[in-house]
């Protein structure tokens, strides 16, 4: 089964197998919205880089209990095995947090360089995933005709540049730049103090 059987407990981190078969340890978030969600992708403690290369991202990197990147196989299993949404959420360095959900959210398998496909828009941050939608996973060697994944130092759905950019560098101020984490339509070239990309099952 591609997760562990939804048992009542807190958030923490739990052991799933995407595929069926590989082992993978992930955050657990059991508590917003009726829990249920998955987190593939946490940046809160900035000591995780990354600027990785396509591999890395392929499989993986970081730790579940701080900051990491589930992995695009691992992300391409769980969205292709059944219907799931997609849950942002935002923190600047003021305190202030916002969220972005996405009723659809997809993304292919490697041979089709992982494209995105993402709908379905609600919340309050504006909706920073719709000019990535349809386009495919760049990193810094097998980067977009822009060489956006080298200008912006991450590994992301890039198209000639980017309205979110949630795998940049991590800062630790609110730094006007569009080399961080960005998302263009909460705070337009302003690093963010945390993000977490968490899925679930559709209901």
């Amino acid at each position: 089964m591609k997760r562990t059987p939804e048992v009542q407990g807190k958030d923490g981190v739990y052991t799933i197998y995407p595929d069926g078969r590989t082992e993978k340890r992930v955050f657990c978030e059991k508590t917003t919205e009726g829990g249920g969600w998955t987190v593939i992708q946490r940046r809160k403690y900035g000591i995780t880089d990354f600027y990785r290369s396509w591999a890395e991202y392929k499989r993986g990197f970081g730790r579940a209990e701080t900051d990491y990147w589930l992995g695009n196989e691992a992300i391409h299993s769980l969205t292709s095995l059944a219907a799931e949404e997609l849950r942002i959420d935002l923190e600047d360095f003021s305190g202030s947090k916002a969220y972005a959900r996405y009723s659809k959210f997809v993304i292919a398998s490697e041979k089709d360089k992982y494209k995105l496909t993402v709908s379905g828009y609600s919340g309050n941050t504006g909706d920073g995933m719709k000019f990535h939608n349809g386009h495919v996973f760049a990193t810094k060697d097998k980067d977009d005709k822009g060489n956006s994944a080298k200008t912006y130092r991450g590994g992301w759905w890039y198209h000639n540049g980017y309205y979110s950019n949630l795998n940049g560098p991590y800062r630790t101020s609110a730094m006007k730049t569009f080399v961080a984490i960005v998302w263009r339509t909460f705070r337009d070239k302003t690093a963010l103090k945390s993000t977490r990309m968490m899925i679930r099952p559709t209901q």
